[in-house]
This record gives C-alpha cells, sequence and structure tokens, in this order.
C-alpha cells in the first residue's frame, strides 16, 4: 500500500537518532517492532529503545510487582509465590501468542532464568532483615543488599522485557547495546538511594551526565541500536517513567549535536476529542500545548507522561504521536521549534477529578490563607486553586478519605484562629478541558489574552480577562509565573504559598509545568530568591521565574455563568460548577458532573467545530 507521508512521518525519515518508547500492549508486539527495527538500521539511524513491562487489557506486571512488595511487608510468602508464578505464565502466554515457534523456547528460557534471580532475591528480603532495607521512593521500590547493590523491584518488569527484546532481536541477528544498570546505579546513588532523593538537583545532574557519556559512546557506531530497560535509576520515581527515561536519553543525544525525534507509539494520533465521532486529527501542535495536553494537570490524554515537555526544554528534539503499524492514519507532529500558529485545531478532553475540596468563610485581603490550606494539603497532588472573595475551590489529584474535610477544617481554624471556615468535599466532579484555537481568543474583542480569576482587584468575583500591555482595564498589582519540574510532584504549591505567605495570593493556576500566582502587591526580589532555594532544595534545579506587572483585566462579569462556553453548556442540560480560562496557553477548563463529562465534550466538540451540539 502507498501511503502519502505526513509531516511527522517525514520526520521520522530524516531524523539522525530515533528514541522510541515501547510500553505496555506494544511491547507485546515483538514481530513488528523487530520488523521497525530492521527497517531502520537498514536506512542508518540510531535508535534508541526504551522497553516498558509487558501489559495487557487485563494484566499489568507492574501492578503485580507493586503487589508483591505489598506481599512482603505483610510476611504473606505464599502470595508473593503466587504472583512469580502469575507472571511467569503471563510472559510465556503472550510469547506463544505473539512470536514465532522457533523463538518461543530462547524467550522462555530468558523468562526462566530472570524469574529463578528474582525469586531468589524476594527470598533474600523474606528470611533476613532486608525489609529494614526496602525504601520506597516515589512509586520506586529498591532493596539494598549487604554487598551495598541496589535492586528496584518495581522496574523487575521493565528489565524482563529488555532481555526479551536482546535475546529476539539477536535471534535475528540483531545485535544491541544497553546500559549497564548496575553501574549506573552506584554512580547515581553513591550515598544511597534515601541521599539521591533527598538530594534531587544533584541526582539529575549525574543521571544525564550517565547517559550524557553513554549515547555520546553509542553515537560513535553507525546505525546502533540501544535497548535498554524503560526503568532508569532515580527517573523511575512515578508512573510514566518509561517516557520520562526516553525523553532522557533523547536528551542526551541531543547533547551530542544529533538531529533527535522520539517516535512515540501509540494507536492513534492526537485528536480534537475522546473516542467522539467525526473528530479530526490534530496534524501539527507545539510543544506549549502539547504539555497542557498530556500533562497530570491537564486533560490526561494518555499520549506523553507529563515530565516529557520539561526535560526536552532546550533542546532541539521533535515528537511524533501515532501508530506505525497504520501511517495511513496519519501522526501528530509536535516540533520543537513551533509556535502557537500551528494549533490550529481545538481539542476537547473530559477528565474525572478525584476530589474537590471547596473552603468558604472570610477569604479575602487575609495573608497567609493559601498557605495554610496549602501546607495541610502538601503530600497531596493540587491541580488548580479558584478563589473568589469567600472562597476557594480545589482539585486534587488522589481521594481524600471522609474524614479528612473535618480534620482539614479544625486545623485551618486553628492555624487561622478563625472559626468562620467550612470545609466540603465535591464527590463526582470531572473537568473538561478545551485546549488550543480560539480559546487564546478575547471573546469580544478576538485580541490574544489570558484569562485570570482575582478577587482583590474589583468586587464582587468575576471572571476576568487579561491582556498584555492593554491600553485599558485594571492593572493586576504583581504576577509571577514560575516554571519547573512540578507535574506528581506533592508539595509545589505548598512550597511556593509558605514561602509567599506574607503576601495576598489571589489564584493560582497550574499546568503541567508552570505555576502562575497573582498577587496583591509587588515581590521583593529576596522572596524570588528564597522561593528560588526552597524550590530547588525540595524538588531539583530546572526552575525559572518571571515576573509580570503589565497585565490588566480588561472583562469582567459578577458570575462565571456569563461566559458564552458556560451558557452553552447549561442550554443543554450540562450543571457546570466552576470554570476558569487561560487563552494565551490556549486553556479553558469547566468543572461539571462526572456523569455528565463525555456529554459536555460531544457539545464542546461540536460547537468549536460547527456541528450540531447534540451528544
Amino acid at each position: 500500500m502507498n501511503v502519502n507521508l505526513d509531516q511527522g512521518q517525514q520526520a521520522i525519515k530524516e531524523a539522525d537518532v530515533l528514541a522510541t518508547k515501547i510500553g505496555g500492549e506494544n511491547a507485546c508486539k515483538f514481530q513488528s517492532n523487530l520488523k521497525r527495527a530492521k527497517q531502520r538500521k537498514t536506512a542508518g539511524q540510531t535508535q534508541l529503545i526504551l522497553v516498558s513491562a509487558l501489559r495487557t487489557a487485563t494484566f499489568s506486571t507492574t501492578d503485580e510487582l507493586l503487589k508483591i512488595v505489598e506481599a512482603l511487608r505483610k510476611g504473606d510468602k505464599v502470595k508473593t509465590e503466587a504472583i512469580v508464578e502469575s507472571i511467569r505464565t503471563f510472559h510465556e502466554g503472550i510469547i506463544d501468542e505473539k512470536v514465532e515457534a522457533e523463538a518461543r523456547p530462547i524467550l522462555k528460557a530468558v523468562v526462566s532464568r530472570y524469574l529463578s534471580d528474582f525469586s531468589k532475591l524476594l527470598l533474600e528480603i523474606e528470611n533476613s532483615e532486608g525489609l529494614k532495607r526496602l525504601q520506597n521512593l516515589g512509586i520506586d521500590w529498591i532493596y539494598t543488599d549487604l554487598t551495598g547493590a541496589h535492586h528496584s523491584l518495581t522496574g523487575f518488569g521493565e528489565d524482563l522485557c529488555q532481555g526479551l527484546y536482546q535475546a529476539y532481536f539477536a535471534h535475528h541477528g540483531l545485535d544491541s547495546s544497553n546500559i549497564n544498570k548496575e553501574r549506573m546505579t552506584k554512580r547515581v546513588y553513591p550515598e544511597g538511594p534515601a541521599e539521591a532523593f533527598g538530594n534531587k538537583r544533584e541526582t539529575l545532574e549525574r543521571v544525564r551526565g550517565v547517559l550524557k557519556q553513554t549515547v555520546g559512546e553509542v553515537l560513535k557506531t553507525p546505525a546502533p541500536i540501544e535497548l535498554d530497560s524503560g526503568h532508569l535509576p532515580f527517573v523511575a520515581g512515578k508512573r510514566g517513567y518509561t517516557d520520562a527515561g526516553t525523553a532522557e536519553e533523547a536528551r542526551a543525544a541531543d547533547a551530542h549535536g544529533r538531529r533527535t525525534l522520539i517516535d512515540e507509539q501509540k494507536g492513534t494520533r492526537i485528536r480534537t476529542g475522546d473516542k467522539i465521532p467525526g473528530s479530526k486529527g490534530v496534524e501539527m501542535m507545539s510543544r506549549r500545548l502539547a504539555a497542557e495536553f498530556t500533562g497530570a494537570r491537564g486533560a490526561a490524554a494518555k499520549v506523553l507522561q507529563s515530565d516529557v515537555m520539561s526535560i526536552l526544554k532546550g533542546t532541539k528534539v521533535d515528537i511524533v504521536v501515532g501508530d506505525p503499524d497504520k501511517p495511513e492514519e496519519g501522526t501528530t507532529y509536535i516540533p520543537w521549534h513551533a509556535g502557537l500558529e500551528v494549533d490550529e485545531l481545538e481539542i476537547v478532553q473530559p477528565r474525572a477529578t478525584k476530589s474537590v475540596l471547596r473552603i468558604e468563610g472570610n477569604m479575602a485581603n487575609r495573608k497567609g490563607v493559601l498557605a495554610a490550606i496549602t501546607s495541610l494539603l502538601k503530600n497531596d497532588n493540587i491541580d488548580q486553586t479558584i478563589s473568589t472573595r469567600d472562597t476557594v475551590t480545589l482539585t486534587l489529584d488522589n481521594t481524600l478519605k471522609d474524614e479528612e474535610p473535618e480534620e482539614i477544617e479544625a486545623c485551618l481554624r486553628l492555624r487561622l484562629e478563625d472559626d468562620s471556615f467550612t470545609v466540603q468535599k465535591q464527590d463526582e466532579l470531572g473537568m473538561v478541558f478545551c485546549l488550543g484555537g480560539s480559546q487564546r481568543e478575547h471573546p469580544t474583542s478576538s485580541a490574544s489574552g489570558k484569562v485570570l480569576m482575582s478577587n482583590r482587584v474589583a468586587q464582587p468575583p468575576f471572571a476576568a480577562t487579561v491582556l498584555e500591555n492593554s491600553a485599558e482595564g485594571v492593572p493586576i498589582p504583581y504576577a509571577l509565573t514560575i516554571e519547573g519540574p512540578m507535574s506528581d510532584s506533592p508539595g509545589v504549591l505548598a512550597v511556593i504559598t509558605a514561602v509567599l505567605r506574607d503576601y495576598n495570593i489571589d489564584q493560582t493556576f497550574s499546568s503541567e509545568t508552570t505555576w502562575t500566582v497573582t498577587l496583591d502587591e509587588h515581590i521583593q526580589t529576596a522572596d524570588i530568591s528564597r522561593l528560588r532555594d526552597a524550590l530547588y532544595e525540595a524538588f531539583g534545579n530546572g526552575w525559572t521565574f518571571e515576573s509580570r506587572t503589565d497585565l490588566k483585566i480588561v472583562a469582567q462579569t459578577e458570575n462565571f455563568n456569563e461566559h458564552p462556553l458556560w451558557k452553552l453548556l447549561e442550554a443543554n442540560g450540562i450543571s457546570v460548577n466552576y470554570m476558569h480560562a487561560l487563552p494565551d496557553r490556549g486553556v479553558t477548563v469547566m468543572m461539571v458532573p462526572q456523569n455528565q463529562l463525555f456529554e459536555a465534550e460531544v457539545i464542546l466538540h461540536n460547537h468549536f467545530h460547527g456541528t450540531p451540539a447534540s451528544a
């Protein structure tokens, strides 16, 4: 079949280095992945392939490994052994189904060898005081044996998959190199894993130093294949670490001046709606919008793990998203240099929220309110804070227990020496994200701008559209944009608000890599320095700060329900609870009942694309 290549497919052909994550269900496709690797080697391209643990719709190796950790900690040896056997049965079943007959004995031997070594490791932990040397570093569980070597239980699935692919490629005449995990671990954790996670900034620099050196050696070989476990030391602190590992290796290749591209192999390219009939493929988008689209605080579209865009900042690495086995369906191309002009289509995606907290009381003109709230929630991922004169609403990435709101209320009253606050948990709410296109335009003037919410610049509460350098409007006294590696990092907002507790904080808006904070007064240079030091200490380097004094409110309404998109949803029977918008980032967010998420998505999608609004 002849297929005309789109821009993304053409970029793949022209790249010097292809960094590819083979993950989950795609990792089960041994034959098609082999065929593609052969073609790219013949074309003279360097391949950096990172594999994640095998997974299907009914079985996740990583989830089973986390269950093993739980069983180990409870001393349940029977369950531990049963899970190991289930992993064996699953992998052998995939081999029988997906691999040609002559290669099956070879791969099954790999499974047996790896599981035998893994079982010995588990036995060592069970029969000694090994549990005391088992450390939890984010999602990663690391056991340090008596020799000082570090073994990740979470990452065993990636290591096993790597062993299978190395054996399968070798069987078909494809040699591959790989990172020496033990040597890398020793360099990344010279004082031990816990110490490394306490000094994230220095640890990340060590990781990148190792990768730059390793990839540099790989690049000296004609058309090499570097086949690595997607579990890299330190990088694997949270789910989606194979995406982050792929981005880090791509970053290392870019540092050597090679034209590098991440080939993100997904079942489909990015589309304007989630499973909506008539949704359109997005041919090209900018990194900036992709960060909103993929981030933990964005549409959770399951395209790229949210760290990727921040890892690639400052590089010339492109990204292509699509199904390599179906080139006729096209790709979404995310070039490193693209501006907002390529975001020609609206993208509408729904996301359920785990918890919504609504705090009511005398919020206006009180310093330290948000600092007190976020310090109580520092172990939770806070998506957004939306405040009015009398309320603060927070969305969280995790589910709060029924008793927690009452505990938060009691602590908040104690800290603020005020008993007028009430804290309510609102369940069954979700968010609908509208990204790109006309979201960057003011609804009446069509001027490109930014929407923020504030409650102290003018009364009563309102939705405010803010333009840069506008000749009209009410000035915002001060705004601060903070950018850094914050996705999936609980406590980021707690650090920000703690340092800025002596200022009146109006609003905070988060994306995958940024927080925008509006204040009632100019922030002192010394406080920005304190904030930078606090964020570096807690979360590592890579933070930038942009102070803004040129933003003005140019339109306001007494109620959010004056917004045309709010009216559209309400007219179609959707209950809208809250909304906010940041048009210069191409983002509008509305909060609706979870059982109406898909219906709201269809209505908004059809609205943007000129189709009658119906589900």
